[in-house]
C-alpha cells in the first residue's frame, strides 16, 4: 500500500519533495547543533552541571523535530492538499509536535529529580532512596504522557468525556484497595523527605502499645523495621510511625546524658559525698574513651528520702550504645570509692510497735 501510494505520485513532484526534504533536514538539524553548542559554551561558564544535562535530555527530540519539520515542510510545498492515511498533513505534524513535547518533558522531569536526589538531598543508607526515586520518575512520566495523549486524541476528533470518566471511576476503585498501602508509601515518602531518622539510629515509638525502643534496620515502602535490644525484629507500619511521638537518640548526635542518684546514711557528711562521686566520675572520664571530655559531670544533694539523703548526679556519653558500659564502670567506682571513705548506704528500716489490747473480759 505504502508503494502503491509513492507510485501514484507525480515524479517530478517526489524528486522535489526528495531534494527539498534533504536540504532543508540538513539546514534544520545543523541550526539545531549550532544552537546546542551554543548553549552548552554558555551552560560550561556555570556552576552547575544541570543546564549540560538539561541540553543533551534536549537534544534528541530537537533533531528529531527537525527532521519532522522539514519533512512537512516539504509536503506542503511538493503535494498542497495532501492527505496521508485519510487525515491532513497539518493535524498528523501537530500530533507529531505534542508527542516530542511529552517525551522532552519527561526527559527533563527525569534529568531535574536525578540532578536533585544527587546534588540537594543529602545521600542517605537508606534503600528508599533507591526504590522511591525510580516509582516517582515513572509516575511523572506517566503523568504527562497522559496529559499529552488526551492533546492528540482531542485533535484526532475522539471523545474524551467518556473515557476519562471510565479511568475515574477505576483510579477510585483501585484507590480504594489500595488506600492502606498507598498511606504507608507516602508515609515512607515524608519520612524520606523529613528525614526524623534513618537506617542505623536507635529511636522509641511511643505510638505503639508497648513503646517500641530500637535501631533502624530498613526503611521499607510499606513499613519500617526496628531491631529491638532482644535481637528481635518490630515491623512498623510508615502511617504508624508518621503519627507517633519519635525519639531519636541519635539526634542531632548519640551524645547523651545519663542521670542517677544514690542514697546515704543521715549521719554522712554532705560535703564529703558530693566530693568523692564527683571525684570518682572525673577519675571515670580520665580514663574512659566513651565519658565525654567536653561536659563537666555534676551532683547535687536532690532530697531528703524516708531513710537516707538522696544524691542525684549526672555525665555525659559520647555514643548512645556505649551508657551501660560507662554506668556499669560508674556505678563500680562509686561503690569501692563509698567503701573507702566509709560512706554508709543504709538499707530500708522499719520499726514495728506491738501495742498490747488488755481483755475486757477480765
Amino acid at each position: 500500500m505504502p508503494l502503491a501510494f509513492i507510485d501514484s505520485l507525480p515524479k517530478w513532484d517526489y524528486l522535489v519533495f526528495i531534494g527539498l526534504f534533504l536540504a532543508l533536514a540538513i539546514a534544520f538539524n545543523l541550526a539545531v547543533i549550532v544552537i546546542i553548542k551554543l548553549f552548552k559554551h554558555i551552560a560550561g561558564k556555570t556552576k552547575t552541571d544541570l543546564d549540560d544535562k538539561i541540553l543533551d535530555a534536549l537534544a534528541l527530540p530537537l533533531r528529531i523535530f527537525a527532521t519532522v519539520s522539514a519533512a512537512y515542510f516539504s509536503i506542503q510545498f511538493s503535494f498542497p492538499g495532501m492527505k496521508l492515511f485519510g487525515m491532513d498533513i497539518i493535524d498528523e505534524y501537530v500530533i507529531i509536535f505534542y508527542a516530542l513535547i511529552a517525551v522532552s518533558l519527561a526527559r527533563l522531569a527525569d534529568v531535574f529529580l536525578i540532578w536533585y536526589g544527587k546534588e540537594i538531598v543529602p545521600k542517605t543508607e537508606s534503600r528508599l532512596d533507591d526504590e522511591v526515586f525510580p516509582f516517582v520518575r515513572n509516575i511523572i512520566k506517566v503523568v504527562i504522557y497522559v496529559i499529552f495523549i488526551v492533546f492528540m486524541l482531542e485533535r484526532l476528533g475522539i471523545a474524551i468525556a467518556p473515557l476519562l470518566a471510565g479511568l475515574g471511576i477505576a483510579g477510585l476503585a483501585v484507590g480504594l484497595a489500595l488506600q492502606d498501602t498507598l498511606t504507608n508509601f507516602f508515609a515512607g515518602i515524608h519520612i524520606l523527605t523529613d528525614k526524623p531518622f534513618k537506617e542505623g539510629d536507635i529511636i522509641s515509638v511511643d505510638g505503639t502499645n508497648p513503646t517500641v525502643t530500637g535501631s533502624i534496620d530498613s526503611i521499607g515502602w510499606r513499613s519500617t523495621k526496628i531491631k529491638t535490644a532482644d535481637n528481635n525484629f518490630v515491623i512498623v507500619p510508615n502511617a504508624k510511625l508518621a503519627q507517633s511521638v519519635i525519639t531519636n537518640f541519635y539526634a542531632p548526635d548519640q551524645k547523651v546524658q545519663q542521670i542517677a542518684e544514690i542514697g546515704v546514711s543521715y549521719d554522712m557528711d554532705v560535703k564529703k559525698v558530693e566530693d568523692v562521686i564527683i571525684s570518682t566520675l572525673k577519675g571515670v572520664q580520665s580514663k574512659n574513651e566513651f565519658f565525654s571530655k567536653s561536659e563537666e559531670p555534676w551532683v547535687r544533694l536532690d532530697r531528703f528520702g524516708d531513710y537516707s539523703l538522696i544524691f542525684k548526679y549526672g555525665y555525659f556519653i559520647t555514643k548512645y550504645d556505649k551508657r551501660f558500659e560507662v554506668k556499669k564502670q560508674v556505678n563500680t567506682d562509686i561503690f569501692y570509692a563509698f567503701k573507702e571513705n566509709k560512706i554508709e548506704i543504709p538499707f530500708p528500716v522499719y520499726s514495728i510497735i506491738q501495742k498490747k489490747i488488755k481483755n475486757t473480759k477480765d
